[in-house]
């Protein structure tokens, strides 16, 4: 059996249509395919293609989550079963992007239509442990244009903390002072969601969590200073030492 990697074709038309052609395609098994892995094998690779450029050649700073290629696993709608693939996360172009099993050749773009949350596994390195990172839709958002966005889950308890990350391209000086090529800035938000209650826009500090959540107020002040809090891991570690669900 060829072995199994798989991304979702490249998302080029209205979202309804799209719904449209990932069912249709879903369904569409051969006579003569058997049930189970091998369909669903056959199903998956249906929606291979070749990624489309970005255009950011010349340009400084990085599109992706992280710039590497990294062991994930992915959730969608249909619950198919699926085996982990390496992924990147362009946080500029709000897309997902395929390695394929070979590493060789260009990278698949994933039409995520019908993906509810991917995790990344992120390898130890000298100054930290190995960690699974996870990143869902951005339900709660107010905004409708944002729901579709993924953010990620730092802390999920009682209450949760999640992190939106944003990329935006600077143009660069055109007078030849400064920096003169294009440049990606990135800038991030916190939201801290309690139950039954819209996301609040946080900053990780003790006055600004204490004011989204008064009822942590005093072991969140307690538990920031013990660990000196700066990171977001200091404060993963923090916020999991005073939720009551931990």
């Amino acid at each position: 059996m060829r072995k199994l990697f798989f991304s979702i074709l490249l998302l080029t038309g209205p979202l309804s249509a799209a719904v449209a052609q990932s069912s249709n395609a879903i369904m569409s098994v051969p006579s003569g395919t058997s049930s189970g892995m091998e369909a669903s094998n056959f199903r998956l690779n249906q929606y291979l293609t070749t990624m489309k450029p970005n255009g950011l050649v010349g340009v400084n700073g990085s599109p992706y989550i992280d710039n590497r290629w990294l062991p994930a696993r992915m959730a969608f709608t249909n619950n198919l079963p699926l085996e982990p693939v390496q992924l990147k996360y362009d946080v500029l172009g709000r897309r997902i992007l395929m390695r394929p099993a070979n590493g060789v050749g260009d990278s698949l773009q994933l039409n995520d239509v019908m993906l509810t949350q991917f995790e990344l596994d992120e390898p130890a390195t000298i100054k930290s442990p190995a960690r699974k990172r996870t990143f869902r839709r951005f339900l709660e958002a107010a905004d409708l244009s944002q729901q579709r966005e993924y953010v990620e889950v730092l802390h999920q308890g009682q209450f949760t903390l999640l992190k939106r990350y944003t990329k935006v391209i600077r143009a660069g000086s055109k007078t030849g002072l400064g920096e003169t090529n294009d440049q990606i800035l990135s800038h991030d938000e916190y939201y801290l969601v309690l139950p039954n209650a819209a996301p609040t826009p946080v900053k990780l500090s003790v006055k600004s969590l204490s004011a989204a959540d008064p009822a942590i107020a005093t072991p969140l002040k307690a538990e920031a200073s013990a660990q000196k809090a700066k990171t977001d891991a200091d404060w993963v570690a923090v916020l999991a030492a005073v939720d009551p669900k931990q």
